[in-house]
């Protein structure tokens, strides 16, 4: 494949991202690809520990220089993938696209139960944030708007993963089933044979990398304090390895950075590995994660754990995620600032019913479960770059 495909990102490049967005992939199939980070146009600039450089990589500082570029002749043509999300704040990068008719393309993926606000929580977070929920608003109309008069063009094709998204009112030309790259990454751990820790007995930490997560100042959220934060977690792992006889063992956040400290009292913390670590645990502990997946997709058990400071920052945001997911999965749930002794946790078994309609709804699809992503991907591309595409605002 010959024809350019260009990366539009507001997050860094990372092995991951290279990885789960088949940049790899691409330039193996002799693709010409650039990735163009924008993060500076639309959110405030952050390090990113495992980020990286390439050859094609662009990072870009203005938007005269984003529409310099489309404007290019040898980027007329492209196909682009956008790895940005649509929202008011956004929408500049999306009016320059499709005022260049630039063929889109946009897999989304990383949907989870949704928990509905109760009128009373509605008006106490309204009472509580009127300032963020006016600016929450205002962003949502301003996006609403921009589509319904036809500011901004239909992606051509929208991958989709899991019956949430692929039956969700896509702003797409064509949606087309896909697999969340968790669900492939549990597919190639499924097939390896040597497992990932010699240790018969531990558990598996999913790590989301809570207090310096550079998305929580995006958000507007508060930051809980890292120390009491890391302090709990540790007690309450105590306590688990007390009971159950095992080792707990971290599964690092992607963005995480460890190496000058570990601040899990010297537990044992693995990056890029979690599928592997999940498949031959005993159970598995998080907050709420996409990684989560893991250990549903391994038939695993697992705790949904949260503190006070959790409770307190992000009763109407994070923590409503948290909840719906342990309910979604018949799951047990702790808020672990008052679990004083072993005596008070026990594990419900893994659900498995409830782990079937997950997997369907928010992982993949019974059309593409056994088929890959990137075969589907390169598909569709290629469909695209065929494809004499027209577009009148």
């Amino acid at each position: 494949m010959r024809n350019k495909v260009i990366y539009v990102s507001f997050v860094r490049l990372t092995d991951k991202t290279s990885r789960d967005w088949y940049l790899d992939y691409l330039t193996h199939q002799e693709a010409v690809v650039e990735y163009w980070d924008i993060v500076a146009l639309v959110r405030d600039e952050y390090i990113e520990a495992s980020a990286k450089s390439a050859t094609y990589l662009r990072t870009l500082k203005s938007y005269s220089e984003l529409e310099q570029l489309l404007c290019l002749p040898e980027n007329r043509k492209a196909t682009y993938v956008i790895l940005v999300t649509y929202a008011g704040f956004t929408v500049n990068v999306f009016r320059l696209l499709s005022k260049h008719n630039c063929k889109m393309l946009c897999m989304v993926w990383g949907a989870a139960p949704g928990k509905q606000r109760t009128y009373w929580d509605s008006l106490m977070f309204s009472m509580a944030n009127p300032w963020a929920l006016t600016l929450k608003v205002l962003d949502r109309v301003k996006a609403a708007a921009y589509r319904k008069f036809g500011l901004v063009k239909k992606f051509d094709v929208v991958l989709a993963a899991g019956g949430r998204f692929i039956n969700d009112q896509q702003f797409a030309r064509r949606v087309v089933p896909f697999n969340s790259p968790d669900y492939e990454q549990f597919k190639k751990a499924e097939c390896e044979d040597s497992p990932a820790l010699k240790q018969a007995n531990y558990a598996v930490f999913l790590d989301v990398n809570l207090p310096y997560h550079a998305d929580i100042s995006v958000l507007g959220w508060p930051v809980v304090d890292a120390h009491e934060y890391f302090k709990t977690l540790n007690h309450f792992f105590d306590l688990l390895e007390e009971k159950y006889c095992l080792n707990i063992i971290i599964a690092a956040h992607p963005r995480a950075d460890y190496r000058q400290f570990n601040p899990f009292n010297g537990r044992e913390i693995y990056q890029a590995r979690t599928p592997q670590l999940v498949k031959n645990s005993n159970f598995v502990i998080t907050h709420c994660s996409t990684s989560q997946s893991q250990a549903i997709l391994f038939g695993k058990p697992i705790i949904f754990v949260y503190t006070n400071a959790m409770l307190s920052a992000y009763r109407y945001t994070y923590m409503a995620e948290v909840y719906a997911s342990a309910d979604y999965l018949n799951a047990s749930i702790f808020n672990i600032d008052d679990v004083a002794n072993s005596d008070q946790i026990s594990i419900n078994g893994p659900d498995l019913s409830c782990y079937g309609n997950y997997k369907y709804s928010f992982l993949t699809s019974p059309e593409t479960e056994n088929k890959l992503n990137q075969e589907i991907f390169l598909h569709e591309l290629r469909n695209i770059s065929e494809d004499d595409l027209h577009w009148n605002p």
